[in-house]
């Protein structure tokens, strides 16, 4: 459930393993930031698969915990990073780059952007990352990105003022 949550949230891999249920309310999973600087907000309709794997994660007595071992307290880290890592050994995949977690991170956010439907500010405000971070990595995963620019300026009047937009000041 652990796995398929990260794969369907893009949350990092401390944020499932703190995630509590009073923090899925409104639509919403609320999360910290990697830095705590600010919260943030992920809905949980991105995926039907969400709200599947909370009614599987009943809520235990004494726990507020979504995932908790079978003693109902915080699964470990390091087991699951072990598990995992002899899972991808077994299926023949080699590890990637920059950790274990990330890999469903970046899925999520590729899977997003190829829709078409989510804007690159609106995943790095999910993500709690910079746009300019999303557009690095993600940008190029947007349905016909290059095809949509084919002949936009095309057509447009002659002779007329150009507009610039005011800068911020530092930009």
């Amino acid at each position: 459930d652990m796995i398929e949550w990260a794969i369907y949230s893009g949350m990092r891999r401390g944020e499932i393993f703190k995630l509590r249920h009073p923090d899925v309310r409104d639509g919403l999973i609320h999360t910290g930031s990697k830095t705590r600087k600010r919260a943030r907000t992920v809905p949980l309709n991105v995926s039907a698969r969400l709200g599947e794997i909370l009614k599987r994660r009943p809520r235990r007595i004494g726990s507020d915990l979504v995932f908790y071992g079978t003693d109902g307290k915080a699964v470990p880290p390091d087991a699951t990073n072990k598990a995992l890592r002899r899972v991808w050994e077994r299926a023949g995949i080699t590890r990637p780059k920059g950790g274990l977690w990330n890999v469903f991170r970046h899925t999520w956010a590729t899977r997003l952007a190829a829709t078409g439907k989510v804007s690159i500010f609106e995943i790095s405000k999910w993500m709690g990352n910079s746009v300019t971070i999303c557009e690095r990595h993600y940008a190029a995963y947007l349905p016909g990105s290059l095809e949509k620019s084919a002949g936009l300026l095309d057509g447009m009047a002659t002779g007329v003022a150009l507009t610039v937009a005011p800068t911020v000041a530092g930009e």
